[in-house]
C-alpha cells in the first residue's frame, strides 16, 4: 500500500498535477478509522468526514456516474463493513480500484433512499 501511495505521488509531482481543494479536506480524513465511521453513522464527525470523502470522490470523477453524498458515503461505508481495520481512505482507494479495473461496486444506499 505503502509503495502504491508513493508511485502516486511521484506520479503527481512528475507530471505536474496540483491538488485539488478535495484532496486538502479529504487529507485530514485519510486515517479515520473505518469503526469509527461505520458506529456513529449520523453524528457530527459522520457528516464532516461524509463531506470531505464525496468532495474527494466528486473531484476524481466518482465511483458511479451519478455521484452523490448519499451513494458515496454509503458505498465508502459498505467497503468498510468489508474490513472495519480499514481506514476510510483505504477504503476509498478500493472503491477507485475497483472500479478501475470493472470490479462491481456495494450498492449500498444511504440517506433512506
Amino acid at each position: 500500500m505503502r509503495y502504491a501511495l508513493a508511485a502516486v505521488i511521484l506520479a503527481t509531482v512528475a507530471t505536474g498535477v496540483r491538488a485539488q481543494p478535495a484532496d486538502n479536506a479529504f487529507a485530514s480524513y485519510r486515517a479515520y478509522p473505518c469503526r469509527a465511521f461505520i458506529a456513529d453513522p449520523q453524528g457530527k464527525r459522520q457528516i464532516e468526514v461524509g463531506e470531505a470523502v464525496e468532495a474527494y470522490v466528486s473531484a476524481y470523477d466518482g465511483f458511479e456516474p451519478y455521484v452523490s453524498y448519499c451513494t458515496t458515503t454509503g458505498q465508502v461505508r459498505a467497503e468498510c463493513q468489508l474490513d472495519p481495520r480499514f481506514t476510510v481512505g483505504d477504503a476509498v482507494d478500493r472503491l477507485f480500484a475497483k472500479k478501475r479495473n470493472g470490479i462491481p461496486l456495494p450498492m449500498k444506499r444511504a440517506c433512506g433512499a
